[in-house]
């Protein structure tokens, strides 16, 4: 996958390494936040997600039986999952 995008994986782990945002900042976003983990991501854990969602108010949407790539490995949970989260913010979203 490192050949797909420019600039190299190298230099995107590199940039998102060195940014930091406090929870706090976050927390204060005046928008709804979505996390969507899965059951098997080893890479993000879905008990490390829930606990950094915690911090900055998000909500999580766990999708079982995923890997680290959800949204590739169970497309149709994963919509349902944004679509639920949009519906609950946007009661009249379809």
């Amino acid at each position: 996958m490192n050949t797909f995008h420019d600039p190299p994986m190298t230099a995107m782990v590199s940039a998102l390494m060195s940014t930091r945002y406090e929870p706090g900042a976050l927390r204060a976003l005046a928008f709804p936040k979505l996390w969507i983990t899965s059951t098997h991501d080893d890479l993000f854990p879905a008990a490390l997600v829930r606990e950094a969602a915690g911090a900055i108010g998000a909500t999580v949407s766990v999708i079982a039986d995923a890997g680290h790539s959800p949204y590739f490995e169970r497309p149709d949970a994963w919509n349902d999952a944004l679509l639920a989260f949009v519906q609950t913010v946007l009661p009249h979203a379809e």
